[in-house]
């Protein structure tokens, strides 16, 4: 729950047809924190079909049985106490980073395991997700909302499949509510 005095634009959303989530704990967060009834889950995010073509290759290649970590300088990703953590546990890992989607996506790919432990909500995290379309074990905690979903115990080519999906049922229930 944010302080009252910091939560902005409350009325706009109040007043908005619909206020779109990406995880039914990006819907709690927001209900919490305003109290309005006009939000829908959309229980996930698009991703392009040649990012996803991308992930489906990755998904297949042969990984090192390590951890990767997020390596961000934004704090909240956490990335300095995730190495702390891995460090005391011994758990093998590389810090991984590029500006270049396709890139940090093959870097990604390398290990088998994914820790990210971020220190504030995070609505969906998409690198979590593809983690898991490239059958990465991921380990989070609780402020990862795509783990709230249904379809996050998926992997691989079934979650993939599951995104191709999204890319079709998402913008039509976006239509559907603007066309009510």
């Amino acid at each position: 729950i944010a302080p009252e005095e910091e939560i902005i634009n409350k009325e706009f959303y109040r007043n908005a047809k619909a206020v779109f989530c990406q995880s039914s704990f990006h819907k709690k967060i927001m209900y919490n924190n305003l109290r309005i009834e006009n939000i829908i889950n959309l229980s996930g995010n698009l991703w392009s079909e040649a990012s996803l073509r991308v992930i489906e290759t990755l998904s297949k290649k042969e990984k090192q049985n390590k951890y990767s970590i997020l390596n961000s300088q934004t704090w909240h990703k956490n990335t300095r106490e995730t190495s702390f953590y891995c460090e005391k546990k011994g758990f093998e890992y590389n810090l991984i980073s590029s500006p270049d989607y396709n890139e940090f996506l093959s870097l990604l790919s390398n290990n088998d395991k994914f820790i990210f432990l971020p220190k504030t909500p995070e609505t969906l995290s998409r690198v979590a997700v593809e983690a898991r379309m490239m059958n990465i074990k991921t380990i989070t905690n609780k402020n990862v909302g795509a783990s709230y979903e249904e379809w996050y115990k998926l992997k691989g080519e079934k979650l993939i499949n599951l995104m191709r999906k999204k890319r079709i049922e998402i913008p039509s229930k976006v239509m559907e509510v603007l066309c009510e």
